[in-house]
């Protein structure tokens, strides 16, 4: 699984690797560069022939903000956070505190690494979400199933997944009808129902069915997509932070140029100094981006996934919250409600039987009808597998009689006739959000179960 998530990290960035490395490198090299200006530092208290070389290592640590300064001033920008830095920086070297020159050097280092390891940590984060997908999926070429591995598919492929399994690919269903689990891209709970000509999408669960997927976005690409049009965004947002936190603080920097100016004939050098390190608004450009990217690391460890950090900007604006997906209020598991019954069937039978047909179901819809059964204390017959089907619904032997569950539309297409009088209960469950499941007995309709999504605690 390492192996898989690193080649997925590469389908995303190419570069990935190298970039880290790069990176990580770099601010190792300026962490000792840093360390180095320290001890020279405090040799130089001791003895005076180490000032020169403290010097010269506080300004090459320091090499990084001089260019952009220096790519600045060619611009046309005069008056930066970054100029102010290097005046603080100067000051700091002439009025002889090199020991703390060489501090704000190792400072500096340390936001990098911690910026450098948090946007790590969210790709690789990202990446844990949507990397969960079968090793080895099973391909349909020249009329014959093989196995081949997840990396070997390829666009145009026939893909056949059966019901329990992650859905490895984008794609269009050729053959077969299924519901689908899709709440890690949506949200929903509710699974969605399938059929010839509609898209699925890779990382999806396929509840119940059998299905042939074509392949139109091969499962790294199709996932390194998701994930990295997440991180551009995110990135994207980062970069857009530090730019407005510079301008927030360049905004205030004749305020506090002009206190510094004021403080230097009165207090001295140091003082001056002073004023300009605590300047207003100065931590902005590198504190704003780590504490999107802190937060959106904390948010995804808890399966929350922000697809764009301007969320929580927009957040201060919000006066009044809409949820148009019952997966964000409830649980993936719904409930079993009312139970209507029809004919000669009573409620207790019409659950027993549903129950055996959806016995060792994996979907929501059949642990629910199952933990009703369990909470009634019924007897679950075994049903009989040899004639177990699945399609928009099951079809299932159980003590001799055909049971179909599903959709109406599933029984109808079965051949069941469904009475006029289903128009109140079916407007009423509309109204209140309720998913209906029928159940038939042979040719009979023999009840109706009301799914209600479970609130979340």
């Amino acid at each position: 699984m390492t192996d898989e998530r690193e080649q997925l990290q590469l389908a995303i960035d190419p570069r990935f690797n190298e970039t880290l490395a790069k990176n990580h490198q770099q601010t190792r090299r300026n962490l000792q560069i840093s360390l180095g200006a320290i001890g020279l530092a405090l040799l130089g208290r001791v003895y005076s022939v180490f000032i020169i070389p403290s010097i010269f290592a506080i300004l090459y640590s320091f090499r990084g903000m001089f260019k952009i300064i220096w790519m600045d001033l060619k611009r046309g920008y005069y008056l930066s956070t970054l100029l102010m830095s290097a005046l603080i920086l100067l000051g700091l070297i002439a009025t002889g505190q090199l020991v703390l020159a060489s501090l704000l050097g190792l400072i500096g280092g340390f936001f990098a690494k911690i910026i450098n390891r948090i946007e790590a940590n969210t790709q690789q984060q990202l990446i844990n979400i949507f990397s969960d997908h079968p090793s080895q999926v099973w391909l349909l070429r020249d009329g014959v199933e093989i196995q081949l591995d997840f990396e070997a598919i390829q666009i145009g492929d026939m893909v056949i997944v059966n019901a329990g399994e992650i859905i490895p690919v984008d794609g269009i269903i050729q053959s077969g009808i299924a519901q689908i689990d899709q709440h890690i891209l949506t949200g929903e709970s509710q699974p969605v129902e399938k059929c010839t000509g509609d898209s699925v999408f890779a990382s999806t669960l396929l509840l119940s069915g059998r299905i042939s997927v074509r392949v139109e976005t091969s499962g790294e690409d199709s996932l390194a997509a998701k994930i990295g049009k997440i991180l551009d965004k995110t990135q994207s947002y980062k970069d857009t932070q530090m730019t407005r936190g510079r301008e927030i603080a360049n905004h205030f920097l004749p305020v506090t140029m002009g206190l510094s100016a004021i403080t230097l004939p009165i207090l001295g050098a140091k003082s001056a100094v002073a004023i300009l390190s605590a300047g207003l608004g100065s931590s902005m450009s590198f504190l704003g981006p780590m504490s999107i990217l802190s937060y959106l690391q904390i948010l995804s460890r808890n399966s929350i996934l922000v697809k764009d950090g301007r969320v929580f900007e927009l957040l201060r604006q919000v006066d009044t919250v809409v949820f148009d997906k019952t997966g964000t209020l409830t649980l993936d598991q719904p409930t079993l409600g009312e139970i209507h019954a029809f004919g000669d069937y009573s409620e207790a039978t019409v659950l027993r039987y549903a129950a055996s047909a959806e016995y060792r179901q994996p979907h929501p819809i059949a642990k629910a009808i199952l933990a009703r059964a369990e909470k009634e204390q019924l007897q679950i017959p075994e049903p009989d597998a040899a004639s177990y089907v699945t399609g928009y619904g099951i079809k299932v032997t159980v003590d001799g009689l055909l049971i179909r569950i599903g959709s109406a539309r599933f029984l109808q297409r079965e051949g069941i006739e469904l009475p006029d009088t289903l128009n109140s209960i079916e407007q009423q469950a509309e109204s209140n959000g309720y998913s209906l499941i029928y159940v038939g007995i042979d040719q009979q309709l023999a009840g109706i179960f009301e799914i209600q999504p479970t609130l979340r605690p």
